[in-house]
């Protein structure tokens, strides 16, 4: 079930609640009440990042805004319209699963676009990141070899 409060998105699974502020995620609890995301609402919620790796916020702009509109009990979706873009975050349960869905969307008519970056900050130092890096790695997010770097597979 997703609920829109004054731009505030829970969307509550049977497995998970995510909260949302204008499209940031700042908090992720499974139904334990188990923490693994804790982020500032003024964080950034999407980026629209150009060759060059020049990274432009959609949220976080003096020339914008960011409309929240609930679509349905398992839906809702977040708007920006910025002087440099527009994005849509749409956000939905998958209640087959007990997932939520975080689907961005980006758009601008400067040349040179390249891509939609979703940042997710407040990840709890307890969790571990499995990723297909070095042949494999499963370490936890504060380990030297992966915090703070950025890298491509």
């Amino acid at each position: 079930m997703i609920t829109v409060r004054e731009g505030i998105i829970t969307a509550g699974t049977k497995t998970q609640t995510a909260v949302f502020d204008r499209g940031t995620l700042i908090s992720l609890r499974d139904k334990t009440g188990r923490e693994y995301v804790s982020n500032s609402p003024d964080a950034e919620a999407l980026y629209i990042v150009y060759r060059g790796g020049e990274k432009v916020p959609l949220k976080n702009t003096g020339l914008g805004t960011v409309t929240v509109r609930k679509i349905s009990d398992t839906r809702a979706d977040v708007f920006f319209e910025s002087w440099d873009g527009d994005g849509m975050l749409s956000i939905s349960e998958d209640e087959a699963t007990g997932d939520s869905l975080i689907e961005p969307e980006v758009t601008s008519a400067r040349k040179g676009f390249l891509a939609a970056r979703l940042p997710v900050g407040g990840i709890s130092e307890r969790m571990n990141l499995v990723a297909p890096l070095f042949q494999g790695i499963d370490l936890p997010v504060g380990d030297e070899l992966i915090k703070d770097k950025k890298y491509i597979w």
